[in-house]
């Protein structure tokens, strides 16, 4: 009798086995979910925002009007834009900057100098603001020659760098010259005004001081 039960566990243990074979043959194979995950393929950019909105190209510094694109070639092959977009010049001397220029290799021809000169005095001439900056706030001290000071200088770059620098009264006429010569609008008397201001409240060894 033992051995008769014996028998019929051992077939029934064999006959499990061939079923438990036989059922993952016909099952398929199950995949992990990670592998039967189907990617996410990212939506179309509708171009009105969104990521599209943050990865915008910055401005443009060169503004439209003609000569744009022979200064925006010529005057990016050896340097950056902001070396000239941030100054403030009229024509004349933006002509002299050019031909300063051309004699270090700039690739303007001779018929074009008229043209980049007044698209350069046009786009960065002197009483255009710079754009995304905030002037540094300033105030000078009163005095005979300050409206003269503010109104000059401050067309083509901030009073920050009227006060930042004590200078001897020669340095300070060097410099007003030159501003003159850039641009900046100061008549005779009007220059006198602005070097006898600058020399009594910013010369070397002067203690008066902006606010």
């Amino acid at each position: 009798m033992r051995q008769h039960f014996v028998t019929l566990a051992a077939a029934g243990a064999i006959l499990a086995a061939a079923f438990t074979a036989a059922a993952q043959q016909a099952a398929p194979q199950q995949q992990p979910a990670s592998a039967q995950a189907v990617p996410q393929q990212p939506a179309p950019s509708s171009g009105g925002g969104g990521s599209f909105g943050a990865n915008a190209p910055a401005a443009s510094p060169f503004p439209d009007g003609p000569g744009k694109e022979i200064v925006s070639v010529a005057c990016t092959q050896c340097h950056g834009p902001n070396v000239f977009t941030q100054l403030r010049m009229n024509q004349a001397a933006w002509r002299g900057y050019i031909y300063d220029m051309i004699l270090r290799g700039a690739q303007i021809g001779p018929d074009d100098i008229d043209t980049a000169a007044k698209y350069m005095a046009t786009a960065y001439g002197p009483g255009v603001p710079f754009p995304n900056q905030q002037p540094a706030q300033v105030s000078l001290p009163d005095g005979q020659g300050k409206e003269v000071v503010e109104g000059g200088c401050a067309l083509c770059h901030g009073l920050d760098r009227v006060v930042a620098t004590k200078r001897t009264p020669a340095d300070w006429q060097s410099i007003v010259d030159r501003m003159v010569h850039f641009g900046a609008p100061l008549s005779g008397d009007q220059l006198k005004a602005a070097l006898a201001y600058l020399d009594a409240n910013f010369a070397s060894g002067n203690q008066t001081a902006a606010k």
